[in-house]
Protein backbone atom coordinates (compact mmCIF):
# COMPACT_ATOMS: atom_id res chain seq x y z
CA UNK A 1 0.00 0.00 0.00
CA UNK A 2 0.85 3.68 -0.34
CA UNK A 3 1.09 6.61 1.29
CA UNK A 4 2.22 10.06 1.47
CA UNK A 5 4.57 12.46 2.88
CA UNK A 6 2.86 15.68 4.43
CA UNK A 7 5.54 18.62 2.72
CA UNK A 8 3.72 21.30 5.16
CA UNK A 9 5.94 19.85 7.82
CA UNK A 10 9.12 20.76 6.56
CA UNK A 11 7.80 24.42 5.92
CA UNK A 12 10.11 26.19 9.07
CA UNK A 13 13.47 23.93 8.79
CA UNK A 14 15.01 23.14 12.16
CA UNK A 15 16.91 25.23 14.49
CA UNK A 16 20.29 23.40 13.61
CA UNK A 17 21.51 20.54 11.98
CA UNK A 18 21.37 17.66 14.93
CA UNK A 19 17.70 18.44 15.25
CA UNK A 20 16.81 18.32 11.61
CA UNK A 21 18.82 14.98 11.44
CA UNK A 22 16.26 13.91 14.71
CA UNK A 23 13.54 14.51 12.12
CA UNK A 24 14.63 12.45 9.51
CA UNK A 25 15.57 9.60 12.27
CA UNK A 26 11.90 9.90 13.74
CA UNK A 27 10.43 9.90 10.03
CA UNK A 28 12.35 6.59 9.41
CA UNK A 29 11.48 4.96 12.58
CA UNK A 30 7.64 6.54 11.63
CA UNK A 31 7.94 4.94 8.19
CA UNK A 32 9.76 1.48 9.27
CA UNK A 33 6.11 1.15 11.86
CA UNK A 34 4.16 1.63 8.58
CA UNK A 35 5.80 -0.99 6.70
CA UNK A 36 4.73 -3.26 9.51
CA UNK A 37 1.36 -2.95 8.80
CA UNK A 38 1.76 -2.82 5.21
CA UNK A 39 2.39 0.70 3.99
CA UNK A 40 5.21 0.04 1.30
CA UNK A 41 5.52 2.94 -0.38
CA UNK A 42 5.94 6.51 0.23
CA UNK A 43 5.01 9.33 -2.00
CA UNK A 44 6.99 12.64 -2.00
CA UNK A 45 6.82 15.54 -3.97
CA UNK A 46 9.28 15.64 -6.76
CA UNK A 47 11.98 18.18 -5.07
CA UNK A 48 11.83 15.88 -2.06
CA UNK A 49 15.46 15.53 -2.08
CA UNK A 50 16.16 18.96 -2.42
CA UNK A 51 14.00 19.72 0.64
CA UNK A 52 15.57 22.09 3.58
CA UNK A 53 16.02 20.93 6.98
CA UNK A 54 18.06 22.88 8.25
CA UNK A 55 19.91 26.20 7.21
CA UNK A 56 22.02 25.35 4.23
CA UNK A 57 20.83 21.84 4.79
CA UNK A 58 19.06 19.41 2.71
CA UNK A 59 17.56 15.83 2.56
CA UNK A 60 20.06 15.26 0.04
CA UNK A 61 22.78 16.11 2.34
CA UNK A 62 21.51 14.02 5.10
CA UNK A 63 21.55 11.56 2.71
CA UNK A 64 25.08 11.64 1.64
CA UNK A 65 26.03 11.40 5.05
CA UNK A 66 23.79 8.88 6.84
CA UNK A 67 25.00 5.66 7.47
CA UNK A 68 23.95 2.75 4.59
CA UNK A 69 20.86 1.03 6.02
CA UNK A 70 18.96 4.56 6.73
CA UNK A 71 20.32 5.75 2.74
CA UNK A 72 19.03 2.00 1.70
CA UNK A 73 15.77 2.51 3.76
CA UNK A 74 14.83 5.88 2.58
CA UNK A 75 15.62 5.21 -1.36
CA UNK A 76 13.59 1.68 -0.99
CA UNK A 77 10.74 3.26 0.17
CA UNK A 78 10.35 6.14 -2.15
CA UNK A 79 7.83 5.28 -5.63
CA UNK A 80 6.82 6.84 -8.53
CA UNK A 81 4.56 8.90 -9.60
CA UNK A 82 5.15 11.82 -7.10
CA UNK A 83 2.70 13.54 -5.13
CA UNK A 84 1.18 16.13 -7.83
CA UNK A 85 0.99 14.03 -10.77
CA UNK A 86 -2.51 13.47 -9.88
CA UNK A 87 -3.38 17.61 -10.21
CA UNK A 88 -0.83 18.07 -13.19
CA UNK A 89 -3.04 14.53 -15.06
CA UNK A 90 -6.15 16.26 -13.42
CA UNK A 91 -7.40 12.89 -11.68
CA UNK A 92 -8.34 15.21 -8.38
CA UNK A 93 -10.03 17.93 -9.82
CA UNK A 94 -10.39 19.51 -6.85
CA UNK A 95 -7.09 19.49 -5.52
CA UNK A 96 -6.05 22.81 -4.77
CA UNK A 97 -9.48 23.26 -2.62
CA UNK A 98 -8.13 20.91 -0.33
CA UNK A 99 -5.91 23.41 2.82
CA UNK A 100 -5.03 22.85 5.98
CA UNK A 101 -7.59 23.46 9.20
CA UNK A 102 -7.22 25.47 12.37
CA UNK A 103 -4.10 26.86 11.65
CA UNK A 104 -4.09 29.98 13.52
CA UNK A 105 -0.06 29.98 12.82
CA UNK A 106 -0.68 31.30 9.50
CA UNK A 107 -3.05 34.13 8.42
CA UNK A 108 -2.92 32.82 4.76
CA UNK A 109 -4.40 29.17 4.02
CA UNK A 110 -1.92 26.31 3.22
CA UNK A 111 -2.86 24.27 0.57
CA UNK A 112 -2.19 20.53 1.44
CA UNK A 113 -0.85 18.69 -1.49
CA UNK A 114 0.05 15.83 0.13
CA UNK A 115 -2.62 15.34 2.70
CA UNK A 116 -4.82 16.44 0.21
CA UNK A 117 -4.07 13.47 -1.97
CA UNK A 118 -3.48 10.84 0.99
CA UNK A 119 -7.28 11.74 1.93
CA UNK A 120 -8.38 11.56 -1.37
CA UNK A 121 -6.59 8.28 -1.93
CA UNK A 122 -9.21 5.36 -3.57
CA UNK A 123 -12.07 5.37 -1.39
CA UNK A 124 -11.16 5.32 2.13
CA UNK A 125 -8.21 7.60 2.23
CA UNK A 126 -4.41 6.41 3.04
CA UNK A 127 -1.94 6.92 5.74
CA UNK A 128 0.02 10.83 5.53
CA UNK A 129 3.59 11.06 7.44
CA UNK A 130 4.92 14.07 8.85
CA UNK A 131 8.00 15.65 10.21
CA UNK A 132 8.01 15.28 13.71
CA UNK A 133 8.32 19.00 13.73
CA UNK A 134 5.11 20.78 15.48
CA UNK A 135 3.06 20.15 17.67
CA UNK A 136 0.38 20.04 15.28
CA UNK A 137 1.65 17.53 13.35
CA UNK A 138 1.63 15.01 17.06
CA UNK A 139 -1.40 13.96 15.89
CA UNK A 140 -3.00 10.26 14.75
CA UNK A 141 -5.74 12.35 12.30
CA UNK A 142 -5.14 15.76 10.79
CA UNK A 143 -8.20 18.10 10.07
CA UNK A 144 -8.68 19.50 6.65
CA UNK A 145 -11.11 21.47 4.67
CA UNK A 146 -12.23 19.95 1.41
CA UNK A 147 -13.63 22.65 -1.00
CA UNK A 148 -16.10 21.90 -3.85
CA UNK A 149 -18.74 22.40 -6.73
CA UNK A 150 -22.13 20.25 -6.13
CA UNK A 151 -25.24 20.93 -8.85
CA UNK A 152 -22.91 24.23 -9.73
CA UNK A 153 -22.62 25.54 -5.88
CA UNK A 154 -19.87 26.13 -3.75
CA UNK A 155 -19.38 23.09 -1.08
CA UNK A 156 -17.15 22.78 2.26
CA UNK A 157 -16.73 19.51 3.94
CA UNK A 158 -14.68 19.19 7.31
CA UNK A 159 -12.84 16.11 6.68
CA UNK A 160 -9.54 13.82 8.49
CA UNK A 161 -6.95 12.32 7.18
CA UNK A 162 -5.12 9.42 8.89
CA UNK A 163 -1.73 10.66 9.81
CA UNK A 164 1.51 9.73 11.87
CA UNK A 165 5.07 11.70 12.73
CA UNK A 166 5.89 9.43 15.76
CA UNK A 167 6.09 5.66 15.26
CA UNK A 168 3.31 5.37 18.18
CA UNK A 169 0.81 6.96 16.02
CA UNK A 170 0.44 4.00 13.56
CA UNK A 171 -1.12 1.83 16.79
CA UNK A 172 -4.34 3.66 16.60
CA UNK A 173 -4.21 3.06 12.84
CA UNK A 174 -3.79 -1.11 13.42
CA UNK A 175 -7.42 -2.02 12.68
CA UNK A 176 -8.10 0.54 9.75
CA UNK A 177 -4.74 -0.27 8.21
CA UNK A 178 -5.39 -4.02 8.38
CA UNK A 179 -8.69 -3.77 7.13
CA UNK A 180 -6.75 -2.14 4.05
CA UNK A 181 -4.80 -4.58 3.81
CA UNK A 182 -7.04 -7.25 3.31
CA UNK A 183 -8.75 -5.36 0.50
CA UNK A 184 -5.67 -4.79 -1.51
CA UNK A 185 -4.02 -7.88 -0.95
CA UNK A 186 -6.35 -9.98 -3.57
CA UNK A 187 -5.08 -8.34 -5.82
CA UNK A 188 -1.42 -7.33 -5.17
CA UNK A 189 0.07 -10.12 -7.65
CA UNK A 190 -2.59 -10.06 -10.27
CA UNK A 191 -1.32 -12.92 -12.91
CA UNK A 192 -3.66 -14.39 -15.46
CA UNK A 193 -3.98 -18.56 -14.36
CA UNK A 194 -6.31 -21.22 -14.29
CA UNK A 195 -7.02 -20.24 -10.67
CA UNK A 196 -6.34 -16.31 -11.23
CA UNK A 197 -7.87 -15.26 -14.60
CA UNK A 198 -7.73 -11.46 -15.75
CA UNK A 199 -11.21 -9.71 -16.17
CA UNK A 200 -12.40 -10.28 -19.56
CA UNK A 201 -11.06 -7.36 -21.82
CA UNK A 202 -14.49 -6.42 -23.43
CA UNK A 203 -16.37 -6.13 -20.55
CA UNK A 204 -13.28 -4.29 -18.57
CA UNK A 205 -13.56 -2.06 -21.23
CA UNK A 206 -16.98 -1.01 -20.75
CA UNK A 207 -16.93 -0.62 -17.46
CA UNK A 208 -13.83 1.91 -18.00
CA UNK A 209 -14.52 3.74 -20.78
CA UNK A 210 -18.65 4.44 -18.84
CA UNK A 211 -20.63 2.52 -21.61
CA UNK A 212 -23.09 1.91 -18.71
CA UNK A 213 -26.42 1.35 -21.40
CA UNK A 214 -24.90 -1.48 -23.64
CA UNK A 215 -23.19 -3.83 -20.31
CA UNK A 216 -26.64 -3.15 -18.88
CA UNK A 217 -28.22 -4.76 -22.14
CA UNK A 218 -25.42 -7.26 -21.48
CA UNK A 219 -26.30 -8.12 -17.99
CA UNK A 220 -29.51 -8.86 -18.57
CA UNK A 221 -29.00 -11.36 -20.46
CA UNK A 222 -26.99 -13.57 -18.20
CA UNK A 223 -29.13 -15.89 -15.43
CA UNK A 224 -28.83 -14.46 -11.86
CA UNK A 225 -25.86 -16.47 -11.12
CA UNK A 226 -23.63 -14.85 -13.33
CA UNK A 227 -24.33 -11.74 -12.68
CA UNK A 228 -22.84 -12.36 -9.22
CA UNK A 229 -19.72 -13.35 -10.61
CA UNK A 230 -19.55 -10.27 -13.12
CA UNK A 231 -20.68 -8.12 -9.79
CA UNK A 232 -17.42 -9.82 -7.96
CA UNK A 233 -15.47 -9.04 -11.53
CA UNK A 234 -16.07 -5.60 -11.28
CA UNK A 235 -15.50 -4.94 -7.92
CA UNK A 236 -12.04 -6.56 -9.12
CA UNK A 237 -11.88 -4.26 -11.34
CA UNK A 238 -12.40 -1.03 -9.97
CA UNK A 239 -10.22 -2.14 -7.20
CA UNK A 240 -7.49 -2.79 -9.91
CA UNK A 241 -7.69 0.78 -11.63
CA UNK A 242 -8.24 2.52 -8.24
CA UNK A 243 -11.67 3.44 -8.74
Amino acid sequence: MEYLFNELSATNPAEDKAQAMAWMQTLLKTCKAAHKLGFTQLRVRHDFLQTTISRNYTILDWLRETDFDSQALLMGIRQSPPIGKEIQEEKYIYMEQIVLANDEENQMEQEAEGLGVAYLTNQNGTLAVSFDSDFKWDKTEIALIYRFLKEGKSCEACVKVKHASKPKHLNEHKIWALKKKSLSEPYKNLKPSLHNFLPNKKISNQLVDGDWNKFREQLAQYPDSKNALIQEMAAHVAEINGY
